[in-house]
């Protein structure tokens, strides 16, 4: 059960909060990074392993 004053009705990021939620962007972009990082960890360790087992 929500009180008044003690939870927020929506849910945004930490980030989002601290500039007023009025933008996800913040939230989306580090979302992105942490799914295409290891995806382009991956490309490039195949590429490698490509070339070193030719």
């Amino acid at each position: 059960m929500l009180t008044e004053g003690g939870a927020k009705v929506w849910a945004i990021c930490l980030r989002c909060e601290k500039r007023g939620g009025r933008s996800l962007s913040g939230g989306w972009s580090l979302v992105l990074f942490w799914i295409a990082l290891p995806l382009v960890g991956l490309a490039v360790l195949t590429v490698l392993l490509e070339l070193a087992f030719r």
